[in-house]
């Protein structure tokens, strides 16, 4: 997926990255300290019943594997500095070694984030692929489409949105450079 070629996101892609991505952000905002995902491998059992893991069952990566690795490349090593939600917006911005960044979504509908911030701000979907941003200064704005995740680089706007609550859940995995 890093090639700047993302594949085309089945409704069961989405949905898994979407919750790998919101469950992880929100289990750090609420104070846990580690969080890992289980089951690396979909594993099927006699009945039918199917688990999904971040490989396939051939051992080639789901959607998920790669939003996860992005996840902790931008945030590992970070601490939660606040959070905001507002009409159906979420967005929670951590402090890393590398600077602020944000993560926001904005539930089942397509809606728009708007940055009240001058210089254009640096964005990413959830696969690490540049985000159009339209406006001006003081008033930028992102289109959040499927639920998916977007991190917004430099996250300092949201001071201006709301001020921060701090929380103590720190991302461990990545080593800052």
């Amino acid at each position: 997926y890093a090639r700047g070629r993302v594949p085309p996101f089945d409704e069961t892609a989405t949905a898994q990255v979407a919750y790998v991505l919101r469950g992880v952000t929100t289990a750090y905002a609420r104070g846990v300290e580690e969080v890992y995902y289980f089951l690396l491998r979909t594993w099927f059992n006699r009945e039918g019943t199917v688990q999904f893991g971040l490989l396939r069952k051939d051992l080639t990566p789901y959607p998920a594997y790669a939003a996860l690795a992005l996840y902790n490349s931008l945030l590992g090593g970070g601490r939660h500095a606040g959070s905001l939600t507002r009409a159906g917006l979420v967005a929670h911005e951590f402090a890393t070694p590398r600077g602020r960044v944000a993560l926001a979504w904005g539930g089942e509908a397509s809606r728009s984030l708007v940055l009240p911030v001058r210089e254009q701000p640096r964005v990413l979907d959830a696969m690490g692929q540049p985000v159009a941003v339209e406006g001006s200064a003081g008033a930028w704005r992102v289109a959040l489409k499927r639920s998916l995740p977007v991190y917004v680089r430099d996250a300092v706007w949201l001071e201006a949105l709301a001020p921060p609550v701090p929380r103590r859940g720190r991302i461990v995995g990545a080593d800052p450079q």
